[in-house]
């Protein structure tokens, strides 16, 4: 049987949520039925997921992208589809860009997953163009329920299958730093209670409310401190407020790092204050870490903890909610450790890469069973047993354990 060709694209192979799911995805499909290989508009900036792919052997093209929209990438990504000769077609956050290039391929199918509701200024435009994509054969898939439904309003959409993201488990079980050695080497004591943030630094994340709700409850408790983990746009505004606000010593700015299973290993609890998500994978892996989480209802946040789950959910914008939540879990060290262990047996169970890798390459196999072969190609031939329905724009209802419908 021949392997199948499975082209990933993407804006860039930074360190967002999108970014990383990709990288995951890309790592745990089996290379005895797929030859994967990626698109980063991007040119290279030596990230560390950059290096993940370097390391695992896969092939990337960098297209160089300017800053804005950027005609030259639908010349340069026909380009690349010509050269690898993909059966399939994978995008990620640039269904723009990738929908027009392949129509003159109108034997390739393209999967575009929705990882958060479209936030653009250019969002009448874009909304036409994803309609016309998805009536037109793209394959919409969503990583939660939320955004599924938001994808069937916005585009017209009948069905939308979900297929949560999933992340390394292990690498978070098990960091290669001891919690006592990173306390130690970072200045902080046993006893002290440390809450982390790992998200990036821009408008979106809302790190602004969970300034003032960590002031507003915590800031005189002296066990209590809080790690932000991540760059972006609003660094030096949120580094300005924590001087007005006279934390500069319980509050710490991390920036970007590529030990983030340690750090979660030395923190006590997760948070997020979101205004709006997905299907955050930095949530995904303080869970595994064994964190408790407090976070905003935003998105997929509810599905990801469970109407029972290790964690405190606020509404979004509730900043003393938020505070109330955080001085709860300061204050109860045994609610911590109950919470700790049920989020990492709860990640074992529902977050696994393997898991999300087993869901897309179910909905692979089906597409590719009843699609035209590429051009000199031979047929891949039993790639999917007993003759499995193929999803279409309109028909994505399949349903398995692992990918679902909303």
């Amino acid at each position: 049987m021949s392997k199948i060709r499975l082209l990933q694209v993407l804006p860039d192979l930074g360190c967002g949520g999108a970014q990383r799911m990709v990288v995951n995805l890309m790592t745990h499909l089996d290379r005895q039925r797929f030859e994967v290989a990626a698109i980063n508009l991007a040119g290279p900036q030596d990230w560390v997921l950059e290096q993940r792919l370097v390391e695992g052997e896969f092939q990337v093209w960098f297209l160089g992208k300017r800053p804005g929209f950027d005609p030259r990438m639908l010349h340069r990504i026909r380009n690349v589809v010509r050269q690898f000769r993909p059966h399939l077609v994978h995008s990620h956050l640039c269904l723009h860009y990738v929908y027009p290039s392949l129509m003159r391929h109108r034997h390739l199918t393209e999967i575009s997953t929705m990882h958060l509701p479209a936030q653009s200024r250019f969002w009448r435009v874009m909304r036409r163009l994803h309609r016309g994509a998805f009536r037109r054969g793209v394959i919409p898939v969503a990583v939660s329920c939320d955004i599924a439904e938001w994808v069937k309003g916005a585009f017209d959409v009948q069905d939308c299958m979900v297929i949560p993201n999933g992340i390394p488990i292990a690498d978070y079980q098990l960091p290669s730093t001891s919690r006592q050695a990173w306390r130690k080497e970072q200045g902080f004591k046993k006893m002290d209670v440390l809450f982390v943030c790992v998200a990036r630094l821009e408008e979106q994340k809302n790190h602004v409310m969970l300034l003032e709700a960590f002031a507003r409850g915590l800031n005189m408790e002296p066990r209590a401190h809080l790690l932000l983990v991540g760059d972006g746009g609003c660094r030096r505004d949120l580094e300005l407020r924590v001087r007005e606000l006279g934390l500069e010593d319980k509050i710490r700015f991390l920036g970007q790092r590529s030990d983030v299973p340690q750090v979660l290993g030395a923190a006590d609890v997760f948070v997020l204050a979101s205004q709006n998500e997905g299907n955050p994978l930095s949530l995904m892996e303080a869970m595994a870490a064994g964190l408790p989480v407090v976070a905003t209802a935003v998105g997929g946040v509810p599905e990801l903890i469970g109407p029972q789950g290790p964690g405190l959910l606020v509404r979004p914008g509730d900043c003393q909610g938020l505070t109330v939540a955080m001085v709860r879990l300061l204050q109860n060290a045994e609610m911590r450790r109950t919470m700790a262990a049920s989020a990492a047996q709860h990640a074992v169970r529902h977050f696994s890469a393997s898991r999300m890798a087993e869901g897309y390459t179910e909905l692979y196999e089906r597409i590719v069973a009843k699609q035209v072969p590429v051009a000199g190609d031979r047929p891949i031939e039993n790639v999917v047993a007993g003759g499995a329905h193929v999803p279409s724009h309109s028909d994505v209802s399949a349903k398995n354990s692992l990918g679902s419908v909303c």
